[in-house]
């Protein structure tokens, strides 16, 4: 029987408390044996990207220590160049029963993604509720997973929205302070000896 995974993939430039909260909560709430947080090499829709991928990974890997069910997956970063959640997920489904963890912005596009019936065809969707955003599916998305009886989970969230950019933004303008309880202390500690996001 293929252990139960969730598939969690995002720049984590740099990764949150945020990040850690949605992965322990999809890993309760979906049932699933272990979550794999997936850092981008690069992004193929959204801004360049501030960490190099062996910083990145470095963060994720300081953020996870006391986590032995979160892992982390560095199957994009060895690829060195933009991948696509359909390779990604093609990949991971021999090993895996995978369900794709996305956050209410990118199932409101997810018809956008390239090859994106085929990620239905191959993972299970769940998508946490951001406070901000609400989710807006699409009549296209709607259709197709109904073809495919498919459902999505919705991941609870009762946490104050963070986001990485928000936090890039206060440590360039050294409101250090602003970003104690957005970030794990040893990924505060790694990005202040490093000097990233300056």
């Amino acid at each position: 029987m293929k252990k139960k995974i969730g598939v969690f993939g995002g720049s984590f430039d740099p990764i949150h408390i945020s990040h850690i909260n949605l992965a322990m909560i999809a890993l309760d709430s979906l049932k699933l044996d272990e979550v794999h947080l997936i850092p981008v090499f690069s992004q193929c829709h959204k801004y360049k990207l501030q960490a190099t991928p062996i910083d990145r990974l470095n963060m994720l890997k300081l953020a996870t220590i006391n986590y032995p069910l979160l892992k982390i997956n560095d199957i994009e970063i060895k690829n060195c160049k933009v991948s696509y959640t359909i390779d990604t997920i093609k990949i991971l489904q021999k090993k895996y029963e995978c369900t794709l963890i996305l956050g209410s912005d990118q199932i409101n596009n997810f018809c956008t993604w390239k090859n994106w019936i085929e990620i239905i065809e191959n993972a299970n969707i769940a998508v946490a509720q951001r406070s901000n955003i609400p989710i807006d599916l699409s009549n296209e998305l709607i259709s197709s997973m109904y073809s495919l009886h498919k459902c999505i989970s919705i991941i609870p969230l009762n946490q104050t929205d963070i986001s990485s950019s928000t936090i890039r933004r206060y440590i360039l303008n050294q409101n250090n302070d602003s970003v104690d309880d957005m970030l794990d202390p040893f990924v505060r500690e790694y990005i202040k000896i490093n000097n990233l996001y300056k």
